[in-house]
This record gives structure tokens, C-alpha cells and sequence, in this order.
């Protein structure tokens, strides 16, 4: 009996490993890029489905989709962004290969005309990074596995001191914690209500380690750390999953960084500007108090330079001064509720102490950066 089970087995392996391979024989694969058309933006999460099946796939960040075990012959494939016109795509599949199929999705409404026009929306130049912030953070959090609040890093212009606390604080859930020395940025956030200490920061999946805490050893993610113009957009998830830390019971935050892969183009942007305080807006330098004249209209300046090399590679580097003076006032309290004959008590305590410093200050943030990215393999 043994040896009969062995004679079947023996038998059956090279049969199964045949029909395997005249299955992969007998079917091909649909490949390509998703790209919006006029942005030069790769479309990440875009929907590519494949018609009269449920086979659905999605692009990942580069705007790449691949379509493994097609039958050999014409295939029609439905191609899907939020804020763009749906588009099929017929794909003449060849058993053994790969079908390369770029693909154009044109924003809803600016659809050419029959003689190949195409009528633009009124003031589009000024709003397009509006409307490709908003069409990127809708898609995302269509296709998102829970509850997922995205927004594009543009979305709300240039961000005071380039701090990704003061971006995040105009997001629904999110608390901000302000820098106790002077009060007027934001070092940390809390998520849905709960300490800071439980809010996870993460960039590209990867969780940041706190380096900047003054307190010394804490959870505690200073934004110290990490500046604006490195990011693409930030991703707030308020409903863990089962693939998520186990700390991370309030939330978690994910920066995602920007991409060589995400264009197709070389892009420079920049920006100049001078920042001044109500109170001393005059050009000439005026005395500080470390015993010195400064100057209290400051420049700042920030780059970004994307340059997609190949397919395969690209670089990214980006670059930030930031420069503000400004006159900081503070009111500080002091309750006391257990002090010996005063008859306080933790529901009504006594006002102890009553601070109110008034003094300058000087907000600088610096930061550099270098990303490149490789795809080490086709796929």
C-alpha cells in the first residue's frame, strides 16, 4: 500500500506541475501606469478593474498596475480615480507576456471637445493644487481598509514655521499641544481625546522614535523634529485594526513623504517671503535681549526638487529656513486646592500665583533633505 501511494503521488506531481505551466502559457499580464493628465502626478490607489469579472486591483504609489492571469485575447479594462472621468481601455493580451498600457485620466469636467479643445474651469491655474489636494484625500479614504482622515500637504498653503503640528491641528479629532515655553507653536498632538503620550507617529509606515523632548525620556513625538516641507500628505487613522501596534489605542498618524515616483517630470518649486510682527515692523535693526540689535523683519525660504531619473530611480531633495520674530505674552496660573487654613478644597481652589511675562523671542527651524528612490525589482 505504501509503495502504491508513492507510485501515485510520484505520478501526479509532474501532471499538476504541467498544467501549471500551460496554465501560465495560456494567460498573460496587463501592466502599466496611471497618470492625471495636466498634473504629471502618478495617481496612487487608483481602481483598475477588468470588465465582466471581479477582478479588481488597485496602483500603488508610483501609479503602477499589474493584472496577472489574463486570458490570451482582447480585454477590456475600467480605470477609476475620484475626481476624474472614468476611462476603459481595450488590452490585446498575449499569452507568456506582458501587455504595457500607460494611462490618462482627464479631471471630471475638462473632458476635450470633438476638435481636440479643451475648455479650462475659471481661475484653474490658481486653484489646481486645491483640487488635486482634495482628489487625492477623498480617494484615499474611499479606498481605505477603516476610518482614514487624508489630506494633501498643500492643502492648506504655507504652514507657520513649516511645523507639521500647526498643519495637523486644523484636522477634525486632532488637539494640539502647545510648546510650554513660549506658547505660541505647537510641539505635540493628541488624537481623539486622549494623551499625547498614545498619539503613534509614523513616517512611511515606519514609527519615529522621540528625540526631541526636553523632559527627558517620554512617548511624547516633539513636531520639533520634522519639518512641512518633506511631506506629500499626512494620513490620520482613528479606528485601529488588527495590523496596527497595540499602543496605539487613540490613533495614529502616518506622514508620507514625497516620491520621485509620484511624477513624471522634473518639478522645481519655491518660495520667498519676510515675516514681521505688528509691533516692530520697521527694517532697521532694533536691541534684543541678549544685549544685541536684530533684525525683526526676517527672510525665510523653502525648495523642493523632484527629478524622477528612470522608471526605476529617482531623487527628491528638498530644503527649508524658516525665520520669525515675534513679541510673545503669556498668562500663567497657579491654583492651590490643600494649603493649611485657606479653606480651599479641588472644587474651589484659590488662585495662588498670577504670571503675566511679556518678553521677545526668535523662532528659527532649519532642515535639509535627500530621498532616492529605487525599485529594486520590475515589479
Amino acid at each position: 500500500m505504501i509503495m502504491l501511494r508513492w507510485f501515485i503521488v510520484s505520478a501526479l506531481v509532474p501532471i499538476c506541475a504541467s498544467l501549471a505551466a500551460a496554465a501560465d502559457v495560456a494567460t498573460g499580464v496587463a501592466a502599466g501606469r496611471v497618470q492625471g493628465a495636466g498634473t504629471g502626478l502618478y495617481l496612487n490607489n487608483a481602481r483598475v478593474s477588468v470588465r465582466g469579472t471581479d477582478r479588481v486591483v488597485f496602483t500603488d504609489e508610483s501609479g503602477t498596475y499589474r493584472v496577472p492571469g489574463l486570458p490570451a485575447g482582447s480585454v477590456t479594462l475600467q480605470f477609476f480615480y475620484t475626481g476624474h472621468d472614468p476611462q476603459d481601455v481595450t488590452v490585446t493580451i498575449t499569452a507568456g507576456r506582458v501587455a504595457e498600457r500607460n494611462v490618462e485620466l482627464i479631471a471630471s469636467g475638462a473632458a476635450p471637445r470633438k476638435d481636440g479643445t479643451v475648455m479650462l474651469d475659471t481661475f484653474k491655474v490658481a486653484t489646481s493644487r486645491e483640487t488635486n489636494g482634495d482628489a487625492i484625500a477623498i480617494n484615499e479614504q474611499r479606498f481605505a481598509p477603516n476610518l482614514k482622515t487624508v489630506i494633501s500637504a498643500d492643502a492648506f498653503g504655507e504652514v507657520t514655521d513649516g511645523n507639521v503640528g500647526e498643519f495637523l491641528k486644523f484636522l477634525p479629532g486632532i488637539t494640539a499641544e502647545y510648546d510650554a515655553e513660549s506658547g505660541s507653536s505647537v510641539s505635540s498632538v493628541a488624537v481623539r481625546g486622549f494623551p499625547t503620550s498614545m498619539a503613534i507617529v509614523s513616517t512611511d509606515g515606519m514609527q519615529m522614535a522621540n528625540t526631541g523632548n526636553p523632559q527627558g525620556s517620554s512617548r511624547v513625538f516633539q513636531f520639533t523634529q520634522v519639518s512641512m516641507n518633506n511631506l506629500a500628505r499626512l494620513e490620520v487613522t482613528k479606528s485601529p485594526t488588527p495590523s496596527t501596534p497595540a499602543d496605539s489605542m487613540s490613533g495614529s498618524i502616518n506622514m508620507v513623504s514625497k516620491s520621485a515616483f509620484e511624477r513624471k517630470d522634473a518639478q522645481l518649486r519655491w518660495s520667498v517671503s519676510l515675516s514681521g510682527n505688528q509691533h516692530h515692523l520697521s527694517l532697521r535693526t532694533q536691541p534684543h535681549t541678549p544685549d544685541r540689535d536684530v533684525q525683526m523683519v526676517r527672510p525665510s525660504a523653502n525648495f523642493d526638487y523632484t527629478l524622477p531619473v528612470t522608471r526605476d530611480f529617482g531623487l527628491v531633495v528638498t530644503g527649508q529656513v524658516q525665520n520669525r520674530y515675534m513679541w510673545q505674552q503669556l498668562a500663567l496660573k497657579a491654583y492651590n486646592a490643600t494649603a493649611a487654613g485657606t479653606g480651599a478644597t479641588f472644587a474651589r481652589p484659590f488662585l495662588q500665583q498670577f504670571q503675566l511675562p511679556a518678553s521677545p523671542r526668535l523662532n528659527s527651524r532649519s532642515s535639509a533633505g535627500l530621498r532616492a528612490d529605487w525599485r529594486v525589482t520590475t515589479n
